[in-house]
């Protein structure tokens, strides 16, 4: 799957999983995920998903999982994610995610289990 074809998904505002896994999605696709509100579940692994695309799941305050396992986030980048209550697993697996990047997101997301 590509940026383009992720365009489509827009038709599905009611999807509760999307699973992107090895796929070519980079940060600007990300941008078509906003109009999914009920999304519970996004798989980004292995993805080129970087710090600047975490910044378009905002607006996913459902959210619960979220596989970010061998991506380019970093501490920079979760910080996007601090406003995502709702999130219950998060894997960090492989990200240049630090120590203290993972501390300063169990602050924020006291309930979720963190893998990293």
């Amino acid at each position: 799957m590509t940026d383009t074809e992720l365009a489509m998904l827009v038709k599905f505002p009611h999807l509760r999983r999307v699973k992107l896994w090895e796929t070519n999605i980079t940060d600007s696709g990300l941008k078509h995920l906003r109009t999914l509100a009920e999304l519970e579940v996004l798989d980004l692994a292995e993805t080129s998903v970087t710090d600047a695309g975490l910044g378009n799941l905002h607006a996913l305050s459902r959210l619960k999982r979220l596989d970010l396992l061998k991506t380019a986030v970093s501490d920079a980048g979760i910080v996007h994610l601090r406003e995502l209550h709702g999130l219950e697993w998060i894997c960090l697996q492989g990200t240049q995610v630090t120590e203290k990047g993972e501390q300063e997101l169990r602050k924020s997301l006291p309930n979720a289990k963190i893998i990293r």
